[in-house]
């Protein structure tokens, strides 16, 4: 395990070179912060207080779907819990949802955006950065990666693995015909890190960093 640190220490992490194991991707979120950390505790003590804010939200929407609670984890790892969270390729919001992803919700069916019909930027992230609608669509989306990979034997991986890379590409891995990539595998991985630190964050010392109510914040402000 030294060794694993020092080798971390010397160079940095890069994702699509090296997969990483659940129990490693725990060590890396139980180490302090630095300039260079992609993950670190700090970072995960954060976004584990963001968490509980949404968690009566979030809970609502996978229970509606019948999806697994542990679900409301993926945040903390497209987002770390930040509503206005943007990626470099255009991802939005809380659950990192593509603009050409992004889709409304009317009498439970899945409407996919027309850029012909809506074609403003403000529009696609009005419902993109809107915590709740974000939600309720990444829920949707993951209930239709259920269904589809429902008669596989490792349906809520599969679906983790779609949710990242994409159906197709997971298809063709099934079929053998690709491989996916080292990001998906260090994505599946660093989920199930967390949700192994979060079912044992006393032994960890592992403390979610409360948010602060809008009382505390205005007297922040003040002083």
């Amino acid at each position: 395990m030294l060794k694993y640190l020092i080798i971390l220490l010397l160079f940095p992490l890069n994702l699509s070179a090296t997969v990483f194991t659940q129990d490693q991707w725990v060590e890396l979120y139980l180490r302090d912060c630095n300039h260079s950390n992609q993950a670190c505790k700090q970072k995960l003590e954060k976004a584990l207080g963001k968490m509980s804010r949404y968690r009566g939200m979030t809970f609502k929407y996978l229970d509606k779907e019948e999806l697994p609670r542990w679900l409301a984890t993926i945040p903390i790892v497209e987002s770390s819990y930040n509503e206005k969270a943007v990626s470099r390729a255009g991802a939005l919001g809380l659950w990192q949802l593509m603009p050409y992803n992004i889709v409304a919700y009317r009498t439970k069916k899945i409407i996919l955006l027309d850029f012909k019909i809506i074609p403003t930027t403000k529009k696609i992230r009005k419902y993109g950065f809107d915590p709740e609608h974000n939600t309720e669509m990444a829920a949707l989306h993951f209930s239709k990666l259920f269904r589809k990979y429902r008669n596989h034997k490792n349906t809520e991986q599969l679906a983790i693995f779609a949710y990242n890379s994409g159906g197709k590409r997971v298809d063709l891995w099934l079929s053998g015909k690709s491989k996916l990539p080292n990001e998906t595998w260090n994505y599946y991985n660093k989920i199930m890190a967390i949700q192994f630190i979060i079912r044992n964050m006393e032994r960890l010392g592992v403390e979610p960093v409360k948010e602060p109510s809008f009382f505390e914040y205005v007297i922040r402000m003040i002083k």
